[in-house]
């Protein structure tokens, strides 16, 4: 459109035929406008789009310091994080949430043990401390905070990843060697979560509840590896 009106405008001033000399300061306007276009979505996919993504890229790596400290503290407590923060990234990607925050909720959402207490205010501090990412900020607070409500799918993906990895490690600490029905196990920890009321407030579906269920039956191979 840009290249059809600049042009239009040169052979109406110029009063001529056109011809591809006419196309040239359309054609080369376009090309410096497209540039201009490029830089800006640049710098708009820096500041704004992708800003935390090398902020997430630390605090979802196992490596970093706060989860090596975690793990000095207890490898138990290590090991539920990581075992949470995956359920949380898997199935944040099939619900098309927040994969990264969901993730990072799981590996932090008892970080405040370390501090003394596993509240929201001790886990605020936590969040201070390293600079974590806003939206992993209020995750941690919708799931720590009665008084906030968990209101995101995320909050309701973490709710749950964490509820049923304690419930599988729970029964596996009881007897190793004990087979474990894991879908009755995770339709008991579903039905006491709705039964609860936790998600009133919350943003998610019975359809989506649905497919959270069906991937934790799905993950049979991966509670074996927890043994």
């Amino acid at each position: 459109l840009l290249v059809i009106c600049e042009t239009a405008g040169v052979v109406l001033f110029a009063n001529e035929a056109l011809s591809l000399e006419l196309f040239l300061i359309p054609f080369l306007n376009v090309m410096a406008s497209i540039i201009q276009l490029l830089i800006i979505l640049k710098i708009f996919s820096s500041l704004v789009i992708y800003r935390y993504r090398d902020k997430y890229l630390m605090i979802n790596d196992q490596e970093f310091p706060l989860l090596t400290e975690l793990k000095r503290f207890s490898r138990e407590e290590y090991y539920q994080a990581v075992h949470t923060a995956y359920f949380c990234g898997r199935i944040a990607g099939r619900m098309s949430a927040d994969e990264q925050t969901a993730k990072a909720g799981g590996y932090y959402h008892r970080i405040g043990r370390l501090r003394g207490a596993d509240t929201w205010e001790q886990v605020r501090s936590v969040c201070e401390e390293y600079d974590f990412p806003p939206a992993v900020r209020g995750l941690l607070q919708e799931y720590l905070d009665k008084g906030t409500g968990a209101r995101s799918r995320e909050a309701a993906i973490l709710i749950m990843s964490d509820a049923v990895v304690s419930a599988v490690l729970y029964l596996m600490d009881r007897d190793r060697t004990a087979a474990i029905e894991y879908d009755q196990v995770i339709d008991t920890v579903f039905r006491k979560k709705l039964e609860s009321m936790v998600f009133s407030e919350n943003r998610i579906t019975m359809e989506e509840l649905c497919l959270m269920q069906k991937i934790f039956k799905e993950e049979k191979l991966y509670y074996e590896l927890l043994r």
